[in-house]
């Protein structure tokens, strides 16, 4: 799929789970407005276009907003730091380790952001 394509399906989801068309147009170039948006594929086609070659899809991408909807709130749980217990001080397959609660938008917004390629990344969630 081509980062066009990517950009279109990961905008529609984010207005399915509640992402505002008119935050699109905080982050648009000149000549993209709601009307533009809604008016059909075409159109939306020369937008994404538009927000493509001036790399403003990174501001919309990297945007709070769009990544809550887009990812959703629920917790993604990952491995901290070894917590230290007299039992792990003195064998090894008793290390407990911290659990790390961060909202799933947080975390694969972080990922995505140090990801080489940030809208293949959000290919895989679509």
């Amino acid at each position: 799929m081509n980062n066009q394509k990517i950009l279109q399906k990961a905008i529609e989801k984010a207005e399915n789970n509640g992402f505002p068309v008119g935050t699109v147009l905080m982050y648009r170039i000149n000549t993209i407005t709601v009307r533009d948006w809604t008016q059909g594929d075409q159109t939306q086609a020369l937008a994404l276009e538009k927000l493509l070659k001036d790399m403003a899809v990174m501001g919309l991408l990297t945007s709070h907003d769009f990544a809550r909807a887009f990812f959703g709130d629920e917790d993604i749980i990952t491995q901290g730091d070894a917590l230290e217990t007299v039992d792990s001080f003195f064998d090894d397959d008793n290390i407990e380790y911290e659990e790390i609660h961060t909202p799933s938008w947080k975390y694969h917004l972080m990922q995505m952001v140090i990801s080489d390629d940030p809208i293949k990344y959000l290919e895989q969630y679509l």
